[in-house]
């Protein structure tokens, strides 16, 4: 008896199932909306399509921050050319409007473009840092304006790079050989395997 029942419910569950089926499947072929709810298909595509626009828009705007920081690193190299040439004129006991001059020339020929909106100090003493009232130090300070790109998205103004480059004279040694020269190129010229042995003083060329 037990197994006789067993079977029989083991058919009416059939049964039923295949009716709930048959009621699904009817209900869909009447409601082809329900079956296109139930349809996944191209929903990678759809969620793709969906992030692009964010995808493409953090990698620009991570190229245009790496671009930034290549920029102010030019700028560093334009102001610390800037200051070393400063501090010739400095040496030279040039006026406040030569050294400045000298500065932007040095600037100039690193990338630097006053023309373009871009700024530069160079003072002595400097009036800022660790050299501050050094009559032996130059101060150089730039400015450059960087346009933006995909950063205008977040940003309404321009990004500005800073950069700041101090330049001293140190004390040198007596020279052991000078050459006297004002004007000679290579005035002192060393090749090959040249040995030069010097105790308590330096090489120096007024040239």
């Amino acid at each position: 008896v037990a197994l006789t029942m067993t079977i029989i419910l083991k058919l009416l569950n059939q049964k039923r199932q295949r009716m709930m089926s048959n009621l699904r499947l009817g209900i869909l072929n009447k409601c082809p909306s329900l079956s296109l709810i139930r349809d996944q298909r191209g929903v990678i595509m759809i969620m793709f399509a969906l992030l692009l626009p964010i995808l493409v828009g953090v990698i620009g705007l991570g190229v245009e921050v790496g671009s930034w920081y290549y920029a102010k690193r030019n700028l560093q190299s334009a102001a610390d050319g800037a200051a070393v040439a400063a501090l010739f004129e400095v040496r030279s006991g040039s006026d406040a409007d030569t050294i400045l001059d000298k500065a932007k020339e040095e600037a100039t020929a690193n990338g630097w473009d006053e023309t373009a909106g871009d700024t530069l100090t160079a003072v002595s003493p400097p009036t800022t840092g660790s050299f501050v009232d050094d009559t032996l130090a130059v101060e150089v300070n730039v400015t450059k304006s960087i346009d933006l790109l995909f950063a205008s998205i977040f940003l309404s103004n321009a990004v500005t790079a800073n950069s700041r480059a101090v330049a001293r004279l140190q004390a040198s040694s007596e020279a052991c050989i000078l050459a006297l020269n004002e004007t000679a190129d290579e005035a002192l010229n060393f090749s090959g395997n040249t040995s030069v042995t010097l105790t308590g003083c330096s090489i120096a060329a007024n040239s």
